[in-house]
């Protein structure tokens, strides 16, 4: 008898201390623990490993991931361990990728090259595509793709130039050299 005072408990047993009760204990050490007829509530005989979280039953086991500081559901910066349901279900504030392009803007989190084009005539600025950081949709003035240069971005009927003669007087008839 372990407690001969307390007619509850009479028997000991090495347990370990189990608060949520789902077979992880909060060490790898079984603690002797007196009690009556069956394991008290908090502890169990059989630990399945070491808990990282012994308040929450559906996290027990540490996994990387990435932190996701503005809460868009993209991170960014290198792994870090947490505790966690399981490798494929990051916890709120966390994120299985680091493509986040705008870590601290929960408006903008992928990146695509875009082509500026102001007047939306299908003709950009230049030749070459900017990286961009954006969101939901691309974002106005740019494109993913480019007919060519635009001679003219604030003017969507005007995309190439062209060589004319001078009309000075107005009559459609040009006169001197190109």
């Amino acid at each position: 008898d372990c407690a001969p005072a307390d007619n509850a408990k009479w028997q000991s047993a090495l347990l370990f201390v189990d608060s949520d009760g789902d077979g992880y204990t909060t060490s790898s050490t079984a603690t002797s623990v007196c009690y009556g007829a069956s394991i008290p509530a908090g502890y169990t005989a059989v630990s399945s490993g070491v808990d990282c979280n012994d308040a929450d039953a559906t996290r027990h086991a540490s996994f990387d991931f990435y932190a996701d500081a503005d809460g868009d559901g993209f991170g960014a910066g290198s792994l870090v361990s947490v505790c966690a349901v399981n490798s494929s279900t990051p916890p709120a504030g966390y994120s299985s990728n680091n493509t986040d392009c705008a870590p601290s803007d929960n408006t903008k989190w992928r990146t695509a090259d875009l082509y500026t084009d102001a007047d939306g005539d299908g003709y950009a600025t230049s030749a070459t595509p900017l990286a961009t950081c954006y969101g939901v949709s691309i974002p106005a003035g740019t494109s993913v793709s480019s007919s060519g240069l635009d001679c003219d971005d604030t003017d969507n009927t005007k995309h190439a130039s062209f060589d004319f003669y001078a009309d000075t007087d107005g009559d459609g008839f040009g006169f001197g050299s190109l």
